[in-house]
């Protein structure tokens, strides 16, 4: 079982094996820097995350690219290595970009069965005291949006194989 965290002022969304949890399993990577609640989504299907982030991207990260963690071994080598003390989490490739709003994206949500997403975006601009300067334009909106993520497609796992031969 795994668990998904996520929190304000802090870039990353983190996965955690609940039965280890003394440091996180994966780490994905997205633009958070404000005390803006910025919400993420699991697909269906459990292969696909959904992010918003401060810039205003709407990205995917397809779950099953990251490592596999071997199971017949009662203590894998991959613990070890990647998750042991003193070792940071594994990485996920960089997501692919889905759409780009105007402003902050601070909601994502993913239709349970047809495909459709959800998102919002706006956050609040302050302007200095000083300025004179028009304020730019912002984008406070909620957009339906028709989004296909292809969990028929094969995965390319960036972990090393296990070889299960007998020799």
């Amino acid at each position: 079982m795994f668990l998904w965290s996520g929190g304000r002022c802090v870039g990353d969304i983190l996965c955690w094996d609940i039965r280890y949890a003394q440091q996180p399993l994966h780490r994905l990577s997205r633009e958070q820097y404000n005390n803006q609640r910025i919400d993420f989504d699991l697909d269906r299907s459990g292969r696909f995350v959904v992010a918003g982030d401060q810039n205003g991207r709407v990205v995917a990260y397809d779950v099953l690219e990251a490592p596999i963690l071997p199971s017949e071994d009662a203590t894998p080598e991959y613990w070890k290595t990647q998750v042991g003390p003193g070792k940071d989490p594994v990485i996920f490739r960089p997501g692919f970009l889905i759409f780009l709003l105007g402003d902050c994206c601070n909601g994502i949500s993913l239709h349970p069965t047809a495909q459709f997403a959800v998102t919002s975006s706006g956050m609040r601009h302050f302007a200095l005291d000083d300025e004179s300067l028009p304020e730019p334009p912002v984008d406070y909106c909620l957009r339906l949006w028709k989004i296909e993520l292809d969990v028929e497609r094969t995965a390319q796992s960036t972990s090393a194989p296990l070889n299960n031969d007998l020799q």
